[in-house]
């Protein structure tokens, strides 16, 4: 895992790397590709965090970003995940910086969002 300071210090390449940025756990590559598709996890169940569903999802011409709700590491009791924002965390801030960096930084024409149970 990687803690980043800032998202300039994403690595470019193919190879998925584990970053840590506003306490917000996100697995991505990072190169020049027409599509980034963004992956959420919807279940918690009884999993340790971080959850990356899709981790290992790899598509033609696309950057892959998993990201992981940061809201369950603070709410252990959780069990469904919904991203949202609390008075501890503002997490739609931290993911829209993390997903609006990746698609200029990797010259994306699209973003297609997805959840994963």
């Amino acid at each position: 895992m990687i803690q980043l300071n800032s998202l300039e210090e994403i690595k470019d390449g193919f190879d998925k790397e584990h970053y840590l940025y506003k306490r917000v756990h996100f697995l991505t590559n990072c190169f020049e590709a027409k599509r980034l598709i963004v992956i959420f996890h919807g279940t918690r169940l009884n999993l340790p965090m971080p959850i990356f569903r899709g981790f290992d999802y790899f598509f033609k011409d696309s950057v892959v970003i998993s990201i992981s709700d940061p809201v369950c590491e603070l709410y252990p009791d959780l069990r469904i995940c919904w991203y949202l924002d609390t008075h501890k965390l503002n997490v739609s801030k931290s993911v829209i910086e993390i997903v609006t960096f990746l698609k200029q930084r990797c010259r994306c024409d699209d973003i297609l969002f997805s959840s994963n149970c």
